[in-house]
């Protein structure tokens, strides 16, 4: 059995344009311990902007403005033993106050920021790292 799962995640920038990345927690089914973007999968008919602000509150207790879409970016994984094909929304967002802390949740073990070429030079998955070269060169990244 295999299902499609709508889903969409932030490209938040600090001060310093560095990227807010979370780490799956290391007893996750998929990819454990690997850092990513914050975000997660959006509900039956959710509009994914407004998934992604409830997914980031849940999930790193912070509130963000959703700004543009950037590009879209589709794997496959397993999920409660079966497959499941996930197409992302990556979208810029701003915190709506950047001093409020990250509070993660049960999914993830960690954070950090970090730039570009940081996680271009982080081992990681093939198709993560393609997503994140072409969201670099966006015109509205590069005017960050």
């Amino acid at each position: 059995m295999t299902y499609q799962k709508v889903s969409a995640s932030a490209i938040i920038l600090n001060k310093e344009g560095k990227v807010l990345l979370v780490k799956r927690a290391d007893n996750d089914e998929f990819l454990p311990g690997f850092y990513e973007l914050p975000g997660g999968g959006t509900d039956f008919m959710e509009d994914p902007a407004q998934g992604l602000e409830r997914e980031l509150m849940e999930e790193c207790g912070i509130k963000v403005k959703v700004l543009h879409p950037l590009t879209t970016f589709s794997f496959k994984m397993p999920h409660e033993g079966v497959e499941k094909h996930t197409v992302e929304i990556i979208y810029l967002c701003q915190m709506v106050d950047e001093n409020q802390p990250i509070c993660l949740s049960f999914e993830h073990c960690d954070y950090k920021w970090a730039s570009f070429e940081e996680i271009l030079k982080t081992p990681d998955n093939e198709s993560f790292t393609t997503m994140i070269k072409n969201i670099q060169q966006h015109p509205l990244i590069q005017a960050h």
